[in-house]
């Protein structure tokens, strides 16, 4: 047999066990045996396979039944998209693109404080609520600052749903550049500030809820016993004033009578 016809007999070997060998990973990566996947690729990729090489970047980037691991993957997809292979070149652009990145990446995911959807950041004044108020200019005044904080408060409100669900506000050039696990992180890390920031801030509106009310039914009810008691007083003032009415007209009815009888005399 002529040796270029061997080769090419041996090539064509090789190349149906390239292939059998990428459709039995394909077959167990698609039924989740990531261990016998992982297995096939890794044997491959070393030998140089392209594809093979590609999806072991997959793998370690998405953590499919192995750690995560960027930066081997970045190290997969660099010979993948050295053989050729476009989701490979894609996704080294990407793993570059993240190292530019990583600080917004690391915020994200290890750093995030909510600073953007904080009450604080409404610099919303809160209102000095007295035990009660005793004139119509202090009832104007407390009104006046409780119906600006709540317009304050609702504000924060309305910035705060916009950021949900949590993983909403990361911008999408920068979501995209994170692997599953990341996101994972980042979307645990946001609930629970976010939560945090629910929570103190209920408490606040709750707090000045409470005195509100209390000084509303402080405030009502002083108003209420002082018209009572001003009503009283101006009762007062009639029934003396008709007192006296009577005692003048006495006097009055007397002081005639007594003319008449001086007269009469």
């Amino acid at each position: 047999m002529p040796r270029i016809l061997q080769f090419m007999l041996m090539m064509s070997v090789f190349s149906a066990a390239y292939a059998e060998d990428l459709n039995d990973a394909q077959r167990y990566y698609t039924n989740k045996d990531y261990a016998r996947a992982a297995a096939i690729y890794t044997k491959m990729a070393q030998t140089g396979n392209p594809d093979a090489q590609e999806m072991l970047g997959e793998m370690y980037w998405f953590g499919d039944g192995v750690a995560v691991d960027v930066n081997v993957a970045a190290q997969w997809f660099k010979k993948a998209a050295d053989g050729g292979q476009k989701k490979a070149q894609q996704f080294h652009a990407i793993i570059q693109e993240r190292g530019i990145k990583a600080a917004e990446i690391s915020y994200y995911t290890t750093g995030f404080d909510g600073r953007d959807v904080q009450l604080s950041k409404f610099n919303c004044v809160q209102p000095v609520i007295p035990a009660v108020s005793k004139t119509r200019q202090e009832i104007s005044a407390v009104t006046a600052s409780v119906n600006a904080w709540q317009a304050c408060y609702n504000r924060f409100v309305a910035g705060y749903n916009a950021a949900l669900p949590a993983g909403s506000a990361i911008p999408q050039n920068i979501s995209a550049l994170m692997n599953d696990a990341e996101m994972a992180q980042a979307v645990a890390l946001m609930d629970k500030k976010y939560n945090a920031i629910s929570d103190e801030a209920n408490t606040i509106a709750i707090n000045i809820n409470q005195k509100q009310r209390a000084w509303k039914a402080e405030t009502e009810a002083f108003i209420t016993a002082d018209a009572e008691s001003k009503k009283l007083e101006y009762d007062r003032m009639q029934n003396e004033m008709a007192a006296n009415r009577v005692r003048d007209l006495e006097r009055y009815t007397n002081g005639v009578e007594a003319i008449k009888a001086s007269r009469s005399k």
